[in-house]
Order: C-alpha cells, then sequence, then structure tokens
C-alpha cells in the first residue's frame, strides 16, 4: 500500500525532529507521534490531536483503534464485562 503524501511528510519532519511515528499499516493516513521528551499527538490525515482532532479520529475507526490498544498492550483479555 502507498504511503499517503501526509503522512509520508510527518515521518519525514519527525526523523529530523528525532521524533517517532507508528502507522497503522492498513490505515496509513493515521498514527501516533511519540516526541523525544515523551509527548505523543494523534494525527488522522491532517488533524492532529491538538484539540482532540486527531484522537476522534482514531476512536472513530474501530480498525485503528484496535491496532493501536494492541500497541499499548491492551487486548480483547483485558476486556471488562459489566
Amino acid at each position: 500500500m502507498k504511503i499517503p503524501f501526509v503522512t509520508s511528510m510527518i515521518q519525514k519532519i519527525a526523523e529530523e525532529m528525532r521524533a517517532v511515528v507508528l502507522v497503522d499499516p492498513e490505515c496509513t493516513f493515521m498514527g501516533l507521534i511519540t516526541f523525544k521528551n515523551g509527548n505523543k499527538t494523534f494525527f488522522g490525515n491532517t488533524r492532529f490531536s491538538i484539540n482532540s482532532f486527531g484522537s476522534v479520529a482514531i476512536a472513530k475507526d474501530k480498525g485503528v483503534s484496535k491496532f493501536f490498544l494492541n500497541k499499548f498492550g491492551y487486548n480483547e483479555n483485558n476486556r471488562v464485562n459489566y
């Protein structure tokens, strides 16, 4: 799958800033940037979670949400039944 232009630019700039970009392999226009100081921000296409738009975009997509939750150590076995 071809990486979208915005994602490739984010990866290029992040590399120069020594930040790490984690991109969902199936939905390559959504990802997480972890900065050198430990701060994190989600992005979805051109939306960043400066004012929660990036996070909302991630949360609305169940496949992307599952990818990031698994990366953070959460899986279906951690589910709480109410």
